[in-house]
């Protein structure tokens, strides 16, 4: 398990990181056109972002070592199950 996921502390000091915007009803058109076609299902969508592991995040100290923790949101994302 995770050292974050043992360690105990409020969950409201973890900064969530918001990602841009994706455009969902073009994708969605996209692989309507893409599955007339027989093109196989999307699995995903390429999304441009600039995070490394010294952005933003809780920083909390274990065992004498600096350990980091933060979320990411994405708003509209979606999980669809096709078939």
């Amino acid at each position: 398990m995770p050292l974050s996921f043992q360690y105990d502390f409020d969950e409201e000091q973890i900064p969530v990181i918001v990602m841009p915007d994706i455009d969902i009803i073009n994708l969605q058109e996209e692989d309507e056109e893409e599955e007339q076609l027989g093109v196989p299902t999307r699995f995903g969508v390429i999304h441009s972002v600039d995070l490394n592991l010294l952005d933003a995040g809780y920083t909390f100290i274990y065992n004498n070592e600096n350990n980091k923790k933060r979320k990411h949101s994405v708003q509209r994302a979606v999980w669809q199950k096709r078939g």
